[in-house]
């Protein structure tokens, strides 16, 4: 839940580095999932873009149900936006929220900008983009984009390992891609290339001028044989690494594959509470949902300019090709009319007693090799004292479980590094109806002592929420025990630090999950 606090709420060696700006910055960030490589630049791009600007340009950095790329279909809105709305079945909570696109509205698909590499030259000549039905959930702002040709190949290359548009990663730079700073000797040693990727990012611009950036393309759809054919590439290359040649005839089969087809997706923003923004490096936004509305009409709705950029970090964000795509709304009033059927708790505050946990804090640290090396701290606390309290306002809509947010106060003897290793180690698991689903929990820093957790039903089926009877909340604290390197255990203690080894062969985590039974939340539908 907490990889990317983890990796800015940082010690570097046992200490904090500008302590309350990297923690604040932290607490906005998303949480997000981690893989078998972490780009560090990719880590730290969404809070850099943040807080240095130009041109006055505004970027999000999504939080709460906000998710990466994604070519998984789960039962949620953007995969019901992916369906033909002449065949899909309707699906009335959803469809109040879609706005179709205007049949009048002007196909701009203006290119600004494009590099000289004849791949992207290709791309720009076939490039095509249309804009589809938008929908805003309270939460995300949700646009469809068809895409033509060659125009999807940047994704088509994100998810097959094709290096057509992708960026080959000096040789100096390739240990930033990896937590502990050290790549696998074939791309040290050249026998492989490494290759950042090139992904199109999509921004809607306002009449002030003011940019959000949305996430990549998810829950990107296509005919059967085509997700078939990029599913057996998949699956027979894995996340093995690839040689050059294994990434030249890759991009060759996509080209192929591309040539002819459309795909359809769909772009998120998030526009909720929360979120980091600035403006100008003086303007701060904390509210997008306020911000959102005072950009509409006397209607509510919210029109904006389309742009899409193909981006990649080396160098350092070089824009690949720029297009206008047109004008798109969004009906931010129409979600008020969902019906919302509150959730009540019959023990809405716990105050914890005595209870002794080890909450662990994670840390990147300098070696001799990389400065992004990993290590674990075990601190040792106490819950006696901490009050757990759920706020007002939970409910459940047509397209979810909503506004579930749980106040933590810590007592005054709490650190800072206490209080900061509890967001690493606390986790909350949902469960509905006795079954039990991913959430998506955002967290935030209210005041010193207070931090707030906002969850959500993250993949619930949309269409099964009028089934709902019962919501259970579940807190767990997941601490560090040992570090595994090879068949070796080395144990974890408290006030002891870990660090990876310099020359890691298959180092792994073992961890310890604690269930605050006493917490537990259980929340009834009203009906």
């Amino acid at each position: 839940m907490k990889n990317k606090a983890e990796q800015i709420l940082s010690f570097a060696e046992n200490e904090l580095i500008d302590k309350e700006s990297i923690r604040r910055a932290a607490l906005h960030a998303a949480p997000a999932k981690q893989g078998k490589r972490v780009a560090w630049t990719k880590i730290l791009l969404p809070i850099a873009a943040s807080l240095v600007l130009l041109c006055g340009t505004v970027l999000a950095i999504p939080q709460a149900r906000a998710e990466v790329f994604r070519w998984l279909h789960i039962e949620r809105p953007e995969q019901y936006l992916t369906e033909d709305p002449e065949t899909r079945t309707p699906n009335e909570a959803i469809d109040s929220l879609i706005l179709p696109p205007e049949d009048d509205a002007p196909r701009k698909n203006r290119i600004i900008s494009v590099d000289d590499a004849p791949i992207w030259q290709q791309i720009a000549e076939e490039f095509q983009i249309d804009l589809g039905e938008t929908m805003y959930d309270g939460e995300q702002l949700y646009f469809t984009v068809t895409l033509h040709g060659l125009t999807a190949l940047p994704e088509v290359d994100a998810y097959t390992g094709g290096s057509a548009t992708q960026t080959r990663v000096p040789t100096e730079q390739i240990g930033e891609f990896w937590e502990d700073g050290k790549a696998p000797e074939e791309f040290t040693n050249g026998t492989m290339s490494f290759f950042e990727e090139s992904m199109g990012q999509y921004f809607l611009r306002f009449a002030d001028g003011t940019e959000i950036n949305g996430m990549y393309v998810s829950a990107l759809d296509a005919n059967p044989d085509f997700m078939a054919a990029l599913d057996r590439n998949y699956d027979e290359y894995g996340e093995d690494p690839l040689s050059d040649a294994d990434r030249e005839a890759i991009s060759r089969d996509s080209i192929q594959w591309l040539s002819g087809s459309t795909l359809t997706g769909v772009v998120q923003f998030y526009a909720g509470d929360t979120i980091a923004v600035k403006q100008d490096g003086k303007t701060e936004i904390r509210n997008a949902r306020d911000y959102l509305a005072s950009q509409t009409d006397e209607h509510g709705i919210l029109t904006a300019e389309v742009v899409y950029r193909a981006i990649s970090t080396i160098p350092d964000e070089t824009v690949h090709l720029e297009a206008e795509l047109g004008t798109t709304r969004f009906n931010l009033n129409a979600v008020d009319s969902l019906e919302k059927t509150p959730l009540t708790a019959e023990h809405a505050s716990v105050t914890f007693g005595p209870l002794p946990v080890t909450l662990t804090y994670t840390e990147r640290i300098k070696t001799d090799y990389a400065d992004r090396a990993f290590a674990a701290i075990n601190l040792p606390a106490d819950l006696n004292g901490v009050k757990m309290t759920l706020e007002d306002g939970a409910y459940i809509d047509g397209i979810g479980v909503h506004d579930i947010r749980i106040r933590f106060t810590l007592p005054n003897d709490w650190t800072d590094e206490m209080a900061a290793a509890l967001l690493h180690t606390l986790n909350f698991e949902m469960e509905i109806d006795g079954k039990h689903y991913a959430s998506s929990v955002g967290f935030k820093e209210l005041d010193a002592r207070t931090l707030e957790f906002s969850i959500d039903s993250s993949e619930f089926p949309y269409d099964r929420t009028d089934a709902i009877k019962t919501v259970r909340i579940i807190p767990e604290l997941h601490a560090f025990n040992a570090m595994m390197v090879g068949d070796t255990r080395i144990p974890l203690k408290v006030n002891e630090r870990l660090v990876e080894p310099e020359n890691r062969e298959n180092v792994q985590w073992t961890s310890d999950v604690v269930t605050l039974s006493d917490g537990i939340l259980v929340l009834t539908k009203q009906n």
